[in-house]
């Protein structure tokens, strides 16, 4: 569970109120998302930690206009370009924003990552975080993620990221 006050910036990106998609908030009006994310909200929550808490105070704000990245193909089978941009109604004022790297030589190495949400946290029951979650994971390079192979369930295949990995990606694992 991630520490309440960690991430300021993180947004909770509602369909009639229930959380559906993570998102970053990058101005005072505009959330990053991802591109497949697209299509299934309302609305968006700033300030939100436990979904639970009906006493948590946060903001709440309407969309004004959404953009998916133009070259994002979902029916590809492929999260190349999975970008989202929306514009709020009405501004966060005060909120710290999230910074964007535009440093193309960072991260390095296996410097540490850091992943946040209220995503699935048991496979089996696909049962979903109440209080927003945070992981550490290793930065990997995109030519060491291409080589990476594994064997998902229920498929009597190896599956291999070699096709699957572009420029506009970046790497982490897990161990």
């Amino acid at each position: 569970v991630a520490a309440i006050d960690r991430y300021p910036y993180i947004a909770s990106l509602t369909n009639e109120r229930s959380h559906t998609c993570g998102g970053t908030l990058i101005a005072d009006d505009i959330i990053l998302s991802a591109a497949h994310c697209g299509g299934y909200f309302d609305g968006i929550d700033l300030g939100r930690y436990n979904m639970k808490d009906k006493s948590e105070k946060f903001e709440r704000y309407n969309i004004e206009k959404s953009i998916i990245h133009p070259q994002y193909k979902d029916a590809a089978g492929s999260f190349d370009n999975d970008f989202l941009v929306v514009k709020m109604y009405g501004w966060s004022a005060g909120r710290t924003l999230s910074n964007i790297n535009s440093n193309r030589v960072m991260p390095a190495g296996t410097e540490e990552l850091y992943v946040a949400g209220w995503g699935v946290v048991n496979t089996d029951t696909k049962q979903v975080a109440d209080k927003l979650r945070d992981v550490s994971v290793n930065y990997m390079s995109n030519a060491q993620c291409k080589t990476k192979k594994g064997w998902l369930e229920g498929y009597m295949q190896m599956y291999t990221l070699e096709n699957k990995i572009t420029d506009n990606m970046i790497c982490a694992l897990d161990d």
